[in-house]
């Protein structure tokens, strides 16, 4: 479904089987819960790439794939 209103990416007044599916699809990706105790500058990785998908901007896979690659840049950085 086309974002109506593409000066707001992420805001749709509509929600349709399309988007119901994008976010079963969302929930169904996430593979562990917010863990207490990580590291806030983690946590700060994970909600700004999180915010890719709701955005419409990136696939759970994509998103994945970035927290990964952050995340290990981090604790290789922070050790």
């Amino acid at each position: 479904m086309a974002n109506p209103y593409p000066d707001k990416p992420g805001i749709c007044r509509t929600f349709d089987d399309e988007a119901a599916e994008k976010m079963r699809t969302f929930f169904d990706s996430v593979v562990a819960p917010h863990l207490s105790g990580i590291s806030e500058d983690v946590s700060e990785i994970e909600t700004g790439e999180l915010s890719a998908i709701s955005a419409g901007m990136a696939s759970p896979e994509e998103c994945a794939k970035k927290i990964q690659s952050r995340a290990s840049i981090w604790l290789a950085e922070n050790r």
